[in-house]
């Protein structure tokens, strides 16, 4: 499992909200047990990789863009 926070420092880590006040280790606590129920917006194999950046670059995705490396 990966944890990111991309573009979150826009909103988390300003004077208002620090990021060390913030309770990643609560997150992730809770995304082990399987609290947050998420999924991508989006997911593309590799050789559709053209297509999976013009929807990233059109800002149209409305949520996170997967591209799998290799067959599941």
């Amino acid at each position: 499992m990966h944890f990111s926070f991309f573009a979150s420092a826009f909103v988390f880590g300003g004077p208002d909200l620090p990021l060390s006040q913030l309770p990643f280790s609560d997150f992730v606590a809770r995304a082990e047990r399987g609290t947050y129920r998420t999924a991508p917006a989006h997911i593309f194999s590799f050789d559709q990789i053209v297509e999976a950046h013009r929807l990233m670059e059109s800002g149209d995705a409305r949520g996170k863009i997967v591209v799998r490396t290799s067959p599941r």
